[in-house]
C-alpha cells in the first residue's frame, strides 16, 4: 500500500540523515549566572573563579542571566557555534581572542564579533540565519578564541551549544532543510487536496481536516522558531499565543471529525 511505501522512504531517510551527521568539536565551556539583565560587563569583568565548569545549563523558569564560555583553541577549518533554542528573549554572542596565562580577562578589549539578538531585539536589527537555529562562524584566521554566549529569556532558560566545523554544519543544515522542506511540503499538499474535494463535494469533513492541518503546520512553525527569524513578533506576543491556541484548534477540529471518520452514532460509547 503507499502508505507503507511512505513510511518506509520516511525511515530510509532520517536513518540517513543521523548516519549522515557528524560529530561535534571539543569544546571547553564555562558558565556564570548572574542575577539582572544580561550586561556584557558582568562577563568581561567577572573573576576567574566565578566561572563554573558545565558544557549546558537548564535553569527552568528563571529570571536570571546566563553567560557561558566556550573556550576554542586555534584550527586550521572554519568553525560554527551554534545554540539550539530559537525562542529565547535576548541572546548575545562576543568574539575575543582568548586570553593567556596571567592576562586580563576581556575588560576593555575590543571584540571580533559582537552580535545581539532573540525575539525580544528591535526585528530592524536582528540578524537572519538560514537555520532556525542561532549561529556564528568563527574563521580560522582568528586563531585560539573565547566565545561568550548570554542567554535571557521570559520562559524556561535552556542552553546548548554547539561547535562544528563549517562543512559539518553546511552538511547538517542539507539535511535539517531537506527533512523541514519534505515535512512541510506533506502538510501544504494535503491541506490544498482537501480544500478541493470540500469545495468540489461540499462536504464539512474535509474542510474540517484542513482546519486541522493547518493548525499542526502553525504549532510545527511556531516550536520550530522559523517566524522568530521572518517576522516582528516583539509587540503583542503573539507568536507565543499561537503556540497555546495551535494545539487547541486541532484538538477541537478532531472532535468534530473523528465520529464520521469512525461511523460513530450518539450514544455508542
Amino acid at each position: 500500500p503507499a502508505h507503507r511505501l511512505v513510511a518506509a522512504l520516511v525511515l530510509l531517510v532520517l536513518a540517513w540523515a543521523g548516519h549522515a551527521a557528524g560529530d561535534d568539536l571539543p569544546v571547553e565551556v564555562q558558565r556564570l549566572v548572574v542575577a539582572g539583565p544580561l550586561m556584557l560587563h558582568d562577563a568581561t569583568m567577572a573573576a576567574e573563579h566565578d566561572w563554573q565548569p558545565g558544557s549546558s545549563t537548564s535553569m527552568g523558569i528563571d529570571g536570571r542571566s546566563l553567560w557561558l564560555r566556550l573556550r576554542l583553541p586555534a584550527s586550521a577549518v572554519d568553525r560554527v557555534v551554534t545554540v539550539d533554542n530559537p525562542l529565547f528573549e535576548e541572546l548575545q554572542f562576543h568574539v575575543y581572542h582568548a586570553a593567556g596565562e596571567g592576562r586580563a580577562r576581556h575588560a576593555g578589549e575590543p571584540a571580533l564579533e559582537s552580535v545581539h539578538t532573540g525575539a525580544g531585539t528591535p526585528f530592524a536589527t536582528r540578524p537572519i540565519h538560514a537555520d532556525a537555529d542561532f549561529s556564528l562562524r568563527i574563521p580560522a584566521a582568528w586563531g585560539a578564541v573565547d566565545v561568550l554566549v548570554g542567554a535571557r529569556t521570559t520562559g524556561a532558560l535552556r542552553v546548548v551549544p554547539r561547535v562544528r566545523d563549517m562543512q559539518t554544519y553546511a552538511h547538517e543544515q542539507m539535511l535539517q532543510w531537506l527533512l523541514r522542506g519534505a515535512y512541510y511540503g506533506a502538510l501544504l499538499v494535503m491541506a490544498l487536496y482537501n480544500i478541493g474535494l470540500a469545495l468540489s463535494l461540499r462536504d464539512r469533513d474535509y474542510g474540517l481536516y484542513v482546519g486541522y492541518v493547518l493548525s499542526i503546520l502553525s504549532l510545527v512553525l511556531c516550536l520550530d522558531g522559523t517566524p522568530y527569524q521572518l517576522v516582528d513578533s516583539a509587540s503583542g506576543g503573539w507568536l507565543g499565543f499561537a503556540v497555546i491556541v495551535s494545539p487547541q484548534l486541532a484538538i477541537g477540529f478532531l472532535q468534530f471529525i473523528v465520529p464520521d471518520l469512525l461511523r460513530l452514532q450518539p450514544g455508542s460509547l
